[in-house]
């Protein structure tokens, strides 16, 4: 569980809500109904999540978006009302639909909504805007408290005509839930009920910290920032991590989850040299160090007393993407049933379920309540499974635990490497103005050391490149050069003028050379079955940047609706053999289609762009002639007049992006409504 720092420490102001929002909504819930079903569970805290948590429960943090909603809602200025119809939105859609009230007024904000955005509130009255701040936090609210809490069932059967008293309610309610969070971790894990571990204070990608040119040993081909080296900060990060937490739980803290799962040898060796027990990272590191190993056994690293735990990607991404999509009582069979399949086998063995424990329940059914309570009552029935914290293993099985003296493959769990942080040009940038910062501040206050450390965070690097993209970009990129800025003036020094320059490049929405004119259903077999088939759709194509020939594999694209699919069709200039094809459709979340060797993997990204779901439901393609995709619009919580945006990318072997279509910016279209033939009908 973590966020990273969302404050400007210098204006003691949060620009972003995610601290507030997933606490009362997945941290408290987490907790609660693991208690209520008695069972035995591993919570990996961030320092810097906790630090936050704090901030808001004892020093009456201020932040952006609660700062409207505290105000009265008769008296907000223009500017004020197009923020709430920008930003109380921003959640599954889901959770919008369970309302009949908060469904109508999403509706009504989609026909304001432009190319530009909001840049009105016309049309919607103080009681509109005072429901839609209410509806939003009471969407965010997790479900437990939405059974258990009469205030807020009361505000739920309400729906509307909310006052100014109800605002008030809600917010204390969620200072209420986010002072008992701390204290009811601290009270289950001296109770043994759960076991606590952590990571590096501010999250930083420990292997890079320490020295960014292991980058290469995973990827040899990697382009890479001049180089950065700075093992005390990673051993900083590590000690002080373990120090704040084991001071607010009042127990030792014997398990490290590096961030992202990111390990080498360096960072092992610090991680038992500052006493923790045992750590945990993918079973992708485990199978690039040791190929016949098998992830179901616990291992001793080398002749150091540190014991590793590796994660089973399979069962963890079931539940992290699968589950949410299937009936919680066959989810459940499956899940169990598999555990047994793939450990039939071993001797002994323990399975590690390891995945992101806020952005998956949005999109269950009733934020992933009744999933996790059957999940929960099956494992506790049944003879042949049991439940165990890592902790509680060591003690009792150590006489089960095997050997590893080859050296770790160093890597993240995203792909056994670390090109999410580092090789893109963003990535690479950021980099450089962090080894500038660290150089121009070689003596600073303790304060300018928090705003750096605060910079080594992963979370910055993450939006950075192409991997990743949300409508949130620039408010990251913006964070991440404040930070940077900060640690300067708490130094007494002025920031250098590069600060003021985005890192992340301007993505600008490209203008089609056609748009749709009317609903069209192509059928999706990979070829072009006639000229009439794709006739009135929208299409763009690359206009070359020289006179000479263009050796560009996407030649052009094209995309129409029906009622129930957006259509895409990708012209290639060759096949596409041993290169992968990825497609990226954003809109209020991000949806990443990727297709290699015919087969299809959807990616479905929350709002902070952090994986939710996956799988192939909602999706048909066909790679032939041409490629053709057909993409359920349902699915895909397409809705009508919403505006999506969307790119392509060729990928080789390696991962690395070879092209990208268009060359930059984003191709932006508009889900049509049932008037499109109409509003485009000529004589």
């Amino acid at each position: 569980m973590h966020q990273p720092y969302y404050k400007n420490d210098r204006e003691h102001t949060y620009f972003m809500p995610w601290v507030r929002l997933h606490a009362v909504k997945d941290y408290y819930d987490m907790l609660m109904i693991a208690r209520e079903e008695k069972v035995k569970v591993s919570f990996n805290l961030t320092p810097v999540l906790l630090e936050q948590i704090k901030d808001y429960t004892q020093n009456s943090a201020k932040e952006i978006q609660n700062e409207i909603v505290l105000k009265d809602t008769s008296i907000l200025n223009e500017e004020e009302k197009t923020y709430v119809l920008s930003n109380f939105f921003h959640v599954n859609h889901r959770a919008i639909s369970e309302s009949f009230r908060y469904s109508q007024l999403y509706k009504k904000r989609q026909l304001l909504k432009s190319s530009e955005g909001i840049t009105s509130s016309s049309g919607f009255t103080t009681q509109d805007i005072r429901d839609i701040q209410i509806l939003f936090n009471l969407a965010w609210l997790g479900e437990y408290t939405k059974r258990k809490d009469e205030e807020i069932k009361t505000l739920i059967i309400k729906e509307r005509n909310f006052t100014e008293q109800d605002k008030k309610s809600i917010y204390n309610k969620q200072m209420e839930i986010m002072r008992r969070i701390i204290p009811l971790y601290k009270e289950a894990f001296a109770e043994k009920t759960i076991e606590i571990s952590t990571s590096p204070f501010y999250h930083p990608i420990l292997p890079l910290l320490i020295d960014t040119n292991i980058a290469s040993v995973c990827s040899p081909n990697i382009k890479l920032p001049s180089r950065f080296t700075h093992p005390e900060d990673a051993r900083k990060q590590i000690k002080e991590g373990k120090i704040f937490v084991e001071k607010l739980m009042d127990k030792e803290i014997q398990g490290l989850w590096p961030s992202e799962g990111s390990v080498s040898d360096e960072t092992l060796n610090m991680a038992a040299q500052e006493g923790f027990n045992f750590v945990m990272t993918g079973d992708v590191i485990l199978k690039n160090t040791s190929p016949s190993a098998t992830p179901y056994r616990c291992y001793k690293y080398k002749d150091l007393p540190l014991y590793i735990f590796f994660r089973d990607t399979e069962l963890s991404d079931k539940i992290g993407f699968t589950y949410a999509q299937m009936d919680e009582k066959k989810a459940v069979e499956d899940f169990i049933n598999t555990i047994k399949r793939k450990t039939a086998d071993i001797d002994n063995p323990i399975v590690s379920i390891i995945l992101d424990g806020e952005n998956a329940w949005e999109y269950y059914r009733k934020n992933g309540y009744p999933f996790l309570k059957l999940l929960y009552q099956k494992l506790n029935k049944d003879n042949d499974i049991i439940l165990t914290t890592p902790s509680q293993y060591l003690q009792e099985h150590k006489d089960e635990i095997l050997s590893l003296n080859n050296d770790i493959w160093p890597g993240s769990w995203i792909n056994a490497n670390f090109k999410v942080w580092i090789g893109d040009e963003e990535d690479n940038k950021s980099w450089e103005l962090l080894k500038k910062t660290k150089e121009d501040l070689k003596e600073t206050s303790k304060q300018s050391e928090k705003e750096i450390y605060i910079a080594e965070g992963s979370d910055w690097n993450w939006w950075y490149g192409l991997e990743h993209s949300s409508q949130q970009d620039l408010l990251f990129d913006n964070l991440y050069r404040v930070h940077l800025k900060n640690a300067y003036l708490f130094s007494s020094k002025t920031p250098p003028s590069i600060l003021g320059e985005p890192i992340k490049k301007l993505r600008t929405f490209i203008e089609p050379q056609k748009k749709p004119t009317a609903f069209i259903t192509p059928t999706i077999d990979g070829k072009i079955t006639s000229y009439y088939e794709w006739l009135g759709a929208g299409e763009y194509e690359d206009i070359p940047l020289t006179m000479h020939p263009s050796t560009r594999i996407i030649k052009k694209m094209y995309w129409c609706f029906d009622e129930q699919f957006l259509y895409l069709r990708i012209d290639c200039s060759c096949n596409l053999e041993e290169k992968t094809l990825k497609i990226t459709l954003t809109d209020d979340q991000t949806h990443r289609i990727i297709i290699e060797e015919n087969k299809v993997i959807v990616l479905h990204y929350s709002k902070e762009n952090k994986p939710i779901s996956k799988g192939k439901e909602g999706i048909k393609a066909c790679v032939g002639e041409t490629i053709e995709i057909g993409i359920e619009r349902k699915s895909f919580n397409l809705k009508e007049r919403e505006i999506i945006t969307f790119f392509a990318e060729i990928r080789n072997k390696d991962e690395q992006t070879e092209e990208r279509f268009p060359r930059w910016g984003y191709i932006q279209i508009i889900i049509p409504d049932s008037e499109l033939e109409r509003k485009n009908w000529i004589v």
